[in-house]
């Protein structure tokens, strides 16, 4: 695998060292879209005269080069890129490449704590993204990150609401950890809005797929960022209590 995509890069760099600048461009998209940005990163880095591009390739490039720098973290580079991509793409018929657009900077703006922004950004990328040429990745991130940005400003229904289309599209691509991502998601959402035994239901059917699934990685946000919430709030402890005896199999609430 590793040797292919080595393969694919140098034949990318090949072709565009002649001048067939859209064939590095596509390669460093395909690159970005299998979560592959280091290897899409030495494409780019390749290509010297960006400016001399056609208008569609130059906003393919702020975009590759935009989602790139936020993966190494180089969010100063990013503004003025991303002015390039979403000018071109507001105006295409491009749904994919706006989705992807928005989602980046959305995150952006999250990064710098500007959640309003980022919140705007998302919420004008979820219509889009239903767009039958989209993905159910990008679908997922969207309205995840939408969700996360909305418990940030304690709008914890629409938490709820975004976490829950969530898993419906990683059900949808049987996708055990993201299903559990949003289960968590979901049962923050309750604890935040006081309905804690729905918190607890969500939080028992995701320790139930991680069980399942050997997804172990997962029982820490379970053990501990969920369980902290309930102690913080004394009324729960009766709750809590039942909740970690169902949860862990110990059968006397005296460990607590």
């Amino acid at each position: 695998m590793k040797q292919k995509l080595l393969l694919g890069t140098i034949i990318a760099l090949l072709f565009g060292a002649c001048g067939r600048t859209d064939v590095r461009l596509h390669r460093a998209d395909e690159l970005v879209e299998q979560n592959q940005k280091d290897s899409a990163s030495l494409i780019l880095a390749g290509i010297k005269h960006p400016g001399s591009f056609s208008k569609s390739d130059r906003a393919l490039y702020a975009l590759l080069a935009a989602e790139v720098a936020r993966n190494e973290e180089r969010l100063d580079e990013i503004d003025t890129l991303l002015t390039v991509a979403l000018d071109y793409y507001r105006a295409s018929v491009d749904s994919v490449h706006l989705v992807r657009t928005l989602f980046c900077a959305g995150q952006v703006a999250r990064s710098f704590q500007r959640n309003e922004e980022a919140m705007k950004f998302f919420l004008e990328a979820l219509p889009y993204s239903e767009g039958q040429q989209v993905g159910d990745y990008w679908r997922y991130l969207v309205n995840t990150w939408a969700g996360i940005v909305a418990a940030k400003e304690r709008l914890f229904e629409d938490k709820i609401r975004y976490s829950q289309k969530a898993l419906e599209i990683a059900r949808r691509m049987k996708n055990a950890s993201y299903e559990c991502l949003s289960l968590g998601d979901i049962a923050y959402g309750h604890l935040f809005s006081g309905r804690y035994d729905s918190a607890l239901h969500y939080t028992e059917v995701m320790h139930e797929i991680v069980l399942r699934d050997s997804l172990t990685s997962q029982l820490p946000y379970i053990y501990i960022r969920v369980f902290r919430e309930f102690i913080l709030r004394k009324e729960t402890m009766p709750l809590l209590c039942n909740m970690w005896i169902r949860l862990s199999g110990i059968v006397h609430p005296r460990i607590l």
